[in-house]
Protein backbone atom coordinates (compact mmCIF):
# COMPACT_ATOMS: atom_id res chain seq x y z
CA UNK A 1 0.00 0.00 0.00
CA UNK A 2 3.02 2.43 0.83
CA UNK A 3 3.84 2.12 -3.18
CA UNK A 4 0.46 2.81 -4.13
CA UNK A 5 0.25 6.01 -1.95
CA UNK A 6 3.98 7.10 -3.63
CA UNK A 7 2.75 7.08 -7.06
CA UNK A 8 -0.11 9.52 -9.00
CA UNK A 9 -3.02 7.34 -9.16
CA UNK A 10 -4.24 3.79 -10.13
CA UNK A 11 -5.54 3.63 -13.86
CA UNK A 12 -8.86 2.76 -14.76
CA UNK A 13 -9.78 -0.35 -16.64
CA UNK A 14 -10.24 0.89 -19.85
CA UNK A 15 -6.70 2.91 -19.91
CA UNK A 16 -4.75 -0.63 -18.02
CA UNK A 17 -6.86 -3.39 -19.03
CA UNK A 18 -6.26 -6.76 -17.08
CA UNK A 19 -4.62 -9.44 -19.11
CA UNK A 20 -4.94 -13.20 -17.77
CA UNK A 21 -2.12 -14.31 -18.22
CA UNK A 22 2.54 -13.81 -16.65
CA UNK A 23 3.79 -10.79 -17.65
CA UNK A 24 5.74 -8.17 -16.78
CA UNK A 25 3.74 -4.89 -15.56
CA UNK A 26 3.30 -2.18 -18.40
CA UNK A 27 1.75 0.35 -16.16
CA UNK A 28 3.31 3.49 -16.44
CA UNK A 29 2.80 6.71 -14.66
CA UNK A 30 3.90 9.04 -17.50
CA UNK A 31 1.55 7.47 -20.10
CA UNK A 32 -1.36 6.22 -18.14
CA UNK A 33 -3.71 8.19 -16.99
CA UNK A 34 -4.77 8.18 -13.16
CA UNK A 35 -8.24 7.63 -12.56
CA UNK A 36 -8.74 7.42 -8.33
CA UNK A 37 -5.99 8.56 -5.78
CA UNK A 38 -4.76 6.61 -2.41
CA UNK A 39 -4.47 8.89 0.50
CA UNK A 40 -3.97 6.61 3.34
CA UNK A 41 -5.06 3.48 4.28
CA UNK A 42 -5.59 1.17 7.59
CA UNK A 43 -4.91 -1.98 8.30
CA UNK A 44 -7.57 -4.40 10.27
CA UNK A 45 -7.20 -7.01 12.40
CA UNK A 46 -7.03 -10.22 10.84
CA UNK A 47 -9.56 -12.58 10.58
CA UNK A 48 -12.16 -10.61 12.06
CA UNK A 49 -15.46 -10.04 10.51
CA UNK A 50 -16.66 -7.15 12.37
CA UNK A 51 -13.46 -5.18 11.80
CA UNK A 52 -13.94 -5.89 7.59
CA UNK A 53 -17.62 -5.21 8.03
CA UNK A 54 -17.43 -1.76 9.77
CA UNK A 55 -14.94 -0.82 7.03
CA UNK A 56 -16.41 -1.99 3.85
CA UNK A 57 -19.79 0.56 4.55
CA UNK A 58 -17.48 3.21 4.52
CA UNK A 59 -15.48 2.62 1.10
CA UNK A 60 -14.47 -0.60 -0.72
CA UNK A 61 -11.61 -2.25 1.02
CA UNK A 62 -8.70 -4.72 -0.24
CA UNK A 63 -8.63 -7.90 1.34
CA UNK A 64 -6.37 -11.30 0.90
CA UNK A 65 -8.00 -14.55 -0.10
CA UNK A 66 -8.02 -17.87 -0.92
CA UNK A 67 -8.98 -18.09 -4.33
CA UNK A 68 -8.69 -22.04 -5.25
CA UNK A 69 -12.47 -22.36 -5.08
CA UNK A 70 -13.47 -19.33 -7.52
CA UNK A 71 -11.48 -21.27 -10.73
CA UNK A 72 -15.33 -21.28 -12.56
CA UNK A 73 -16.76 -18.29 -10.78
CA UNK A 74 -18.37 -15.80 -13.90
CA UNK A 75 -20.70 -13.34 -12.20
CA UNK A 76 -22.69 -12.51 -9.69
CA UNK A 77 -22.32 -12.58 -5.56
CA UNK A 78 -19.70 -15.19 -4.48
CA UNK A 79 -21.18 -17.96 -2.54
CA UNK A 80 -18.38 -21.31 -2.43
CA UNK A 81 -16.73 -19.73 0.52
CA UNK A 82 -15.31 -22.39 2.61
CA UNK A 83 -12.86 -22.45 5.67
CA UNK A 84 -10.39 -26.08 6.42
CA UNK A 85 -8.17 -24.22 8.79
CA UNK A 86 -5.51 -24.77 5.74
CA UNK A 87 -6.03 -21.93 3.60
CA UNK A 88 -3.37 -20.98 0.91
CA UNK A 89 -4.13 -17.17 0.44
CA UNK A 90 -3.24 -16.48 -3.22
CA UNK A 91 -5.20 -13.27 -4.43
CA UNK A 92 -5.85 -9.76 -3.26
CA UNK A 93 -9.20 -8.67 -4.08
CA UNK A 94 -11.66 -5.86 -3.70
CA UNK A 95 -14.40 -6.13 -1.33
CA UNK A 96 -17.19 -3.51 -2.76
CA UNK A 97 -20.33 -4.65 -0.53
CA UNK A 98 -22.27 -7.56 1.38
CA UNK A 99 -25.59 -8.21 2.18
CA UNK A 100 -26.99 -10.17 5.31
CA UNK A 101 -28.94 -13.43 3.79
CA UNK A 102 -32.66 -13.42 5.22
CA UNK A 103 -32.69 -16.59 7.62
CA UNK A 104 -36.27 -17.13 6.31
Amino acid sequence: MDYLEKMTGLASETDYPYVQRDQNCKFSESSTPAEVSISGYKVLKSNDLSSVLEAVVQQPIAVSVAASFWSFYSSGVFTACQYNGNMDIDHLVQLVGYNKASST
